[in-house]
Order: C-alpha cells, then structure tokens, then sequence
C-alpha cells in the first residue's frame, strides 16, 4: 500500500489502479474528454479548456503538460504537470462508504427484533419458584428496554469506530515521521560527508568515514531503537486499547493452579 511502502508520496495519488492524465504519458487534457472524466472537479479545474467549461476566451488555459527541457543546455524550461486518478478506487470508497451507513440500522434494530422474537413465543410455567418471583421483581423482558439498550450499544460502537480508525493512523505517522527522519540524516549527516568538496584525497577519505560513522551511529540509535521501541509500544497499545474492546470484557472466573495444599482449604472456605 502507497501510504506505508511509500510515506513521502503524495497524498493524492491514489492507491491502486491509477490513471494519470499529463507529464510524458498524457502530455496534454485531450485525453481527459475523450476518456469522460471532466466530472472529476480536480481534472475538470486543470482542464477548464478541454472540458468545455463556459469561460470567457484567455480567462483560463489547460494546466496538464509534460516537463519541457532545452534541448542545447539540458535545462528545465518548464516541470510537468499532472493529476492522477482513479476510478476503481472511488467506487470501492463509496461502496464501502454506504456499507457503513446501512451497518448503523442493521446494529441498531437486528439484536431487538431477534429478541422480541425469541420473547413471543409459547410462554411455559417456570418450574422454579426463584425465577418466578425474579420475573415478579421486575426482570421481565422489555422490547423498549431493548431498544434502548441496543441504541446505547450502537452508539458507543460507531463513536469507537470513528474514534479507533482516526487512532490507527498514527502508524501511518510514525512510517512517515521515521522516513523523514532517515532522509534528513541521510541529507545532512552523510551527503555533507559526500560533499565536503575537500580536493585532498586522504582529508576527504578521512570525512567521508566521519560522516558515515556518525550516520550510521545516529541512524542506529534514533532509527533501529527508538523508532522501532516507539513503534512496538504504540501498536501494543492499539492492540489493547483500540482492538481488544470489541470484544474482550475481562471477566470470568480467576485461574487457580491445582495443588494438594489448597484442597483441604477450599473445603473448609
């Protein structure tokens, strides 16, 4: 997935089954009518022009273009404009976007209705006097009890969904934060060792291995311990925290090992 395997890219570009329209592919927004995607506001604001928007003639010009380098010296004119999008993409967010809506009734109402279901059934005489009289105490089963019960429940389930998604991106923060960690001690540390511009041989030999050295010292440090400590203790906290509460209520009966010693004592309790 781009956002891990690529953190530095750009949050725009789309995950998977991209179509870029500019840049050396798609130079110019011909493409963009021909293929309908002018109802795309992004690309339908690059290429006003092209899609037929109703501006006055100058107001505005086609924006997608490729990179224009002069052809004598080799320097670049003009650097490439371009939009990636994609349309399978967009269609999985919205079908999973209304999935997620149609789940909130489905929680809301399914538990209820099964409940009222299973309640209206033939009624049977309790043979247990002590169930009798719970029932008479007023544990008798509700449906607007029910209901009411199941809309709390799934209200602090959608919250919490809300709530653990938006926390779960802060392993896409750490990815990007330890990778522009790597780049600015790889920029700063080792390429002022690369680039010292020192023309003695022995006195340039003798800074690149400082600056490797000191590199390879800090990147060991701050990126392969602490990142990685940092790393681990937030996805142990996500895992308890954010996971585990969907399902994990911690009760139960507490476990005793077996041994003889505690037999006579647990009689006599």
């Amino acid at each position: 997935i781009n956002m891990f395997m690529s953190p530095t890219a750009d949050i725009t570009v789309p995950l998977y089954g991209i179509e870029c329209f500019g840049g050396a592919g798609n130079p110019d927004c011909a493409g963009v009518a021909e293929a309908g995607y002018c109802v795309y506001p992004a690309l339908a604001a690059a290429c006003p022009v092209s899609c037929g928007a109703p501006v006055a003639a100058g107001d505005f010009v086609d924006l997608l273009r490729a990179a224009t380098v002069d052809e004598h010296t080799g320097a670049m004119l003009s650097s490439e404009y371009k939009i990636c999008i994609s349309p399978l993409q967009s269609y999985i967010q919205l079908k999973l976007l209304l999935a997620a809506f149609v789940a909130v009734p489905i929680l809301l109402l399914a538990i209820p209705l099964i409940e009222i279901y299973q309640h209206s059934g033939n009624k049977y005489d309790n043979l247990d006097e002590d169930d009798h009289e719970a029932e008479d105490d007023g544990h008798a089963f509700s449906a607007g009890d029910a209901f009411i019960h199941q809309g709390i429940h799934t209200i602090e389930f959608v919250l919490g969904g809300i709530s653990n998604t938006a926390s779960y991106l802060r392993l896409w923060a750490l990815s990007l934060a330890h990778s522009q960690l790597a780049e600015l001690f790889k920029d700063m540390i080792l390429g002022a060792g690369l680039k010292s511009g020192i023309e003695n041989p022995a006195l340039a030999a003798v800074a690149t291995f400082i600056a490797f050295s000191m590199w390879a010292i800090i990147s060991l440090i701050v990126l392969m311990a602490m990142e990685n400590l940092s790393s681990f203790l937030h996805a142990l906290r996500l895992q308890w925290v954010e996971f585990q509460n969907k399902f994990y209520y911690g009760d139960g009966q507490k476990w005793s090992p077996f041994a003889f010693a505690a037999i006579g004592s647990g009689a006599e309790d």
